[in-house]
């Protein structure tokens, strides 16, 4: 008895110091994020650094429904884009500042992730993934067609309002002034998401996705589950969109289009899915990695795809499979 309640004790610390060490690296992690202006970097690996932590907050958005729910969507950029174009017409038609206009922006990805979700959560497998992949592609269709609104095909321009807070208001002229915006909205959202697949509600997704069938056998509200899981999947998407907009000052219709949910799949997928820190590290690496493939050649799409093969044929579970190996040896 007493070597049961030691070797208790002894694990409960070994997890204890464990998850000091990961808070100390994530906080190391943040730390160097926020200095990083400081080293003098050009203006256009700010703007590189602040798309991939845009990116990466976008697949873990699509970890929620693939890792943690076992939903493939093939429509993610639905939500994503939906996100941009509604910042962007709310700063552009309404002359909102930048805070209203991306709350509104994520208010309408998730009125739409919503909408769909109630229709499609009951179903699985290949239909819940063609139907995804449909109504994204109606999505694009409608932005892409309704020119009055959205400038159809020639896309919708729009200039970085500024950063009202009531007692001051900040112009968000710089690209370092738009990076740490979004190092803080990257950070927040990112300690949302790991609350939320935390939560009793998380367990409960990890239920559906081991076994849809006999997680409503013990009493679980499986089309409910789902749903959540949609909504938030979407709402956090319309974030990364709605910062991608005031990152860029443009918009367009292929931020809808097939191509980029299967982009941003790729992503979450080569970084490891149900691990929140998988996409992000899949995001990082296939950022940077087209970054320098594609200013070397212009069929960068070749290595690109095999170095997605090799990921997926040797690393299952993804780059955060290597990380949590080393991590161990250590």
């Amino acid at each position: 008895m007493m070597g049961t309640e030691a070797s208790g004790v002894s694990a409960t610390e070994s997890g204890r110091h464990r998850l000091t060490v990961v808070m100390a690296q994530l906080a190391a992690l943040v730390l160097a994020a926020v200095v990083f202006p400081a080293f003098g970097p050009t203006p256009y690996v700010i703007k590189l650094m602040t798309e991939v932590l845009i990116y990466a907050l976008w697949a873990m958005s699509l970890d929620i429904l693939i890792g943690y729910t076992g939903l493939v969507s093939f429509g993610h950029a639905a939500y994503f884009g939906l996100g941009a174009y509604g910042t962007g017409l709310l700063i552009v038609k309404f002359q909102l500042s930048l805070l209203p206009a991306l709350l509104g922006g994520v208010a309408i990805a998730a009125a739409f992730s919503l909408l769909v979700g109630i229709i499609i959560v009951r179903l699985s497998g290949i239909a819940f993934a063609l139907l995804t992949l449909a109504v994204s592609m109606v999505a694009y269709t409608v932005v892409w067609q309704w020119t009055t609104l959205t400038g159809g095909d020639d896309g919708l321009s729009v200039s970085r309002p500024p950063l009202n807070l009531g007692v001051a208001s900040f112009a968000m002229k710089s690209d370092v002034s738009i990076y740490y915006l979004v190092l803080l909205l990257f950070v927040v959202c990112a300690f949302l998401l790991w609350r939320f697949t935390q939560s009793p509600t998380g367990t409960a997704l990890a239920a559906v996705r081991d076994n849809a069938v006999r997680a409503g056998a013990i009493g679980y509200n499986v089309a409910r589950l789902k749903l959540t899981s949609f909504l938030v999947a979407g709402s956090f998407a319309g974030v990364s969109g709605s910062l991608y907009i005031i990152l860029r000052s443009f918009a367009s219709p292929d931020l809808l289009h097939w191509s980029a949910s299967g982009h941003i799949l790729i992503m979450t997928i080569v970084g490891g899915t149900g691990t929140l820190f998988g996409p992000v590290i899949g995001a990082a690496m296939m950022v940077l990695v087209e970054d320098k493939l594609s200013a070397w050649t212009e069929y960068w799409m070749l290595p690109f795809g095999l170095l997605f093969v090799l990921v997926v044929g040797f690393l299952p579970g993804g780059l955060a499979q290597l990380v949590r190996k080393r991590a161990g040896r250590r």
